[in-house]
């Protein structure tokens, strides 16, 4: 158990210094490779890539001795559904109109369920590799949809006039 509870702690810690590292970067990176990894604006399918990179990035740092990719436990599953929950949240938060604190609070909160979920999940147990072709297809649109996103809903800037309702002619 206090083995698995530092695993967590490590493992959280990492996400949330690599998460706030990409928010740092926000305002540096206008373009470019990195957008990828850098939210553009806060719209909620952005703001998941505050969730996923880092928790990617904090998985692969605390790998530990495992022979085979399906030892991997509850990491795939919980790679996949994090992201999406805080999409979720963010898009139907998001009519409320409420102050990014708010958001960066629910990070902190999906990132630790999401983390606690991958480390305390059952290891033992075989993932489906429906698991990881997932977690790899959320990668990949989160890399094509950084350069050309769709301009609708969660996808559009929140600030952007266009993104909150058409102006009549």
């Amino acid at each position: 158990m206090k083995q698995s509870f530092n695993h967590f702690a490590i493992q959280f810690l990492s996400a949330i210094l690599l998460g706030l590292l990409l928010v740092a970067l926000h305002s540096r990176i206008s373009g470019g490779f990195f957008t990828i990894f850098v939210p553009k604006f806060a719209s909620p399918w952005e703001l998941g890539k505050l969730i996923y990179w880092p928790m990617l990035g904090s998985m692969l740092f605390t790998w530990q001795k495992r022979t085979a990719v399906r030892e991997a436990g509850w990491e795939a599953p919980c790679l996949v559904l994090t992201p999406m929950v805080l999409f979720l949240l963010c898009w139907c938060l998001s009519l409320l109109n409420l102050s990014s604190g708010v958001y960066v609070l629910l990070w902190v909160l999906v990132m630790a369920a999401g983390m606690l979920a991958a480390t305390m999940g059952n290891a033992d147990h075989k993932q489906s590799p429906v698991w990881f072709v997932l977690a790899v297809a959320l990668g990949m649109l989160y890399v094509i949809f950084s350069f050309m996103p769709p301009q609708w809903g969660p996808f559009m800037d929140p600030t952007d006039v266009a993104a909150m309702a058409r102006i009549p002619y």
